[in-house]
């Protein structure tokens, strides 16, 4: 096997500080496991109002939201978002709703401006190839 040279940096992964945002307990923690397993540094969340909270506290690289949520919902996250930091990188994500399909809730996330939007269910290697696209 060759051994890398210095500054190659085709085998560098850019490892981010994520702020999540998730209701569902079990996804949330699922992503949050996996994430950290990639390297990446996350903070999360249960809602849109807490993910605020904690992004005027910190310097994230990214925000990953989902959009349907109670309290404060992704749609109202976003906006927020944006209106803190217009430079912030966001990817929505959404498995829609019982009346919402996940389609139409990433539609609103892109007139809003993320970034990214992925569908759930979706692989930890899809959100890892959007969250190195962002960091690039």
């Amino acid at each position: 096997m060759k051994s890398p040279r210095i500054g190659d940096v085709s085998n560098f992964q850019a490892m981010a500080h994520i702020l999540l945002v998730e209701d569902d307990d079990a996804y949330r923690e699922m992503l949050h496991a996996s994430l950290g397993e990639k390297g990446h540094t996350v903070v999360e969340t249960r809602d849109g109002q807490e993910a605020l909270n904690r992004f005027k506290d910190g310097k994230f690289d990214l925000v990953i939201t989902d959009i349907l949520m109670p309290k404060k919902d992704g749609v109202e996250t976003i906006i927020e978002l944006r209106r803190l930091d217009a430079t912030t990188r966001i990817i929505a994500i959404s498995g829609g709703g019982h009346l919402i399909p996940s389609e139409n809730c990433l539609k609103i996330a892109r007139s809003l401006g993320v970034n990214k939007v992925l569908e759930k269910p979706f692989t930890i290697d899809a959100l890892e190839a959007c969250i190195a696209a962002e960091l690039a």
